[in-house]
């Protein structure tokens, strides 16, 4: 009886000890896999996992999927005029702003990496997008953002798109893009198209 207690004991430590490590590294695996998806700053998705699933949004048009493109106006001033830490900082809360404008099924995206981000609503209607649009860009433009004594005002200009059935990735972020030029143009403006 000892003798087999000898040999089993040091069996099972091993299996809990296997066992262990795998969920050990199992769990590490998807935790890097999640950081892959995300952006590293504002901790929503990333570009790349946007271009990822692209298509099926595509897919999903049927579903009545849009996308609205929001880039702040003139960015660039808050990084040139105070610092690329404060710039930092009013693109996070910008996220948490926005993140609190959405519904929990529509998707964010930081899109290339900028001042430029990208909501995926699901299911709504084509008649509400100039509406929900107009709703975000006011709640950028009235809300100031406060840090160390300093107080930032920001406008967006926002291009928006319904997802067509016969979309490309292509097609869909030319017009896409093509409505945020348009709103760019006359700045703190949403242009749908």
């Amino acid at each position: 009886m000892m003798n087999q207690l000898s040999i089993i004991i040091p069996i099972l430590f091993f299996i809990f000890g296997f066992l262990t490590g795998y969920f050990l590294f199992f769990r590490k695996y998807k935790i890097e896999k999640q950081k892959g998806k995300e952006d590293y700053l504002t901790k929503v998705f990333n570009y790349r996992e946007f271009d990822l699933r692209v298509h099926d949004f595509i897919r999903q048009s049927n579903q009545n999927i849009a996308l609205a493109l929001i880039d702040l106006d003139y960015f660039k001033r808050i990084n040139d005029n105070y610092s690329y830490e404060l710039g930092d900082e009013v693109l996070t809360r910008l996220v948490e702003l926005i993140s609190h404008q959405i519904r929990t099924s529509d998707l964010l995206f930081r899109f290339k990496n900028g001042d430029e981000f990208v909501i995926v609503f699901k299911d709504v209607q084509s008649d509400y997008l100039e509406e929900i649009g107009e709703r975000l860009r006011r709640t950028i433009e009235h809300r100031p953002f406060s840090f160390n004594q300093k107080i930032v005002y920001l406008t967006a200009s926002v291009g928006q798109t319904m997802v067509q059935h016969d979309d490309t990735k292509t097609s869909l972020l030319k017009r896409l893009e093509s409505a945020l030029k348009e709103a760019k143009s006359q700045r703190n403006k949403v242009f749908t198209m």
